[in-house]
């Protein structure tokens, strides 16, 4: 889903014959609504990266497609990138491309479409880890909170640390 380059879909169309899987290659375009419930109905996600580009460099600011994967608890095909190789070794949630060659791509693809019970094991982590830490409601609730309160008043009951500083990062008492 997303865009796409059409000389890359074209080589992902050709490395889906070749595997014997072209029936199910579908390459969605953009998707706006029922995006999630779209997704999984999927295999799994395909989120290669250039690595000159910003979003590659810089897990933080890595493609929605592969948080989105997560979120649809569906495993990815990644990039080997090292924020992305790092990311996955320590949540396993796809599969990471051992280069981003034709051949590269093609063992990865292989191993995701070859093993179900692989897929379905990294969509479970990637479902989990994403209600655990990478939606919405966790990651703003912090930002949001001192929002309302800085709207509707701050509440005295509270202490400022109590409520928006995690407790490793506490002040020491003296």
């Amino acid at each position: 889903m997303g865009m796409g380059e059409r000389e890359c879909l074209d080589q992902l169309n050709a490395l889906a014959h070749c595997l014997g899987v072209s029936e199910r290659f579908v390459h969605l375009g953009q998707l706006n609504e029922d995006k999630l419930e779209t997704l999984a109905g999927c295999d799994f996600s395909y989120c290669m990266y250039q690595t000159t580009l910003l979003r590659a460099q810089h897990e933080a600011t890595a493609s929605n497609k592969f948080f989105e994967a997560m979120a649809a608890g569906i495993p990815s095909l990644i990039s080997s990138h090292p924020d992305f190789y790092q990311f996955n070794r320590k949540h396993p949630v796809g599969i990471c491309a051992p280069s981003a060659t034709t051949e590269g791509v093609s063992a990865a693809m292989k191993a995701l479409v070859d093993n179900p019970v692989l897929r379905k094991n990294l969509g479970k982590n990637g479902r989990k880890l994403f209600e655990s830490q990478f939606n919405y409601e966790h990651q703003f609730f912090k930002p949001a909170q001192a929002y309302q309160d800085l709207y509707f008043g701050y509440p005295e009951i509270w202490s400022f640390n109590e409520v928006y500083l995690p407790p490793e990062e506490l002040p020491k008492a003296a």
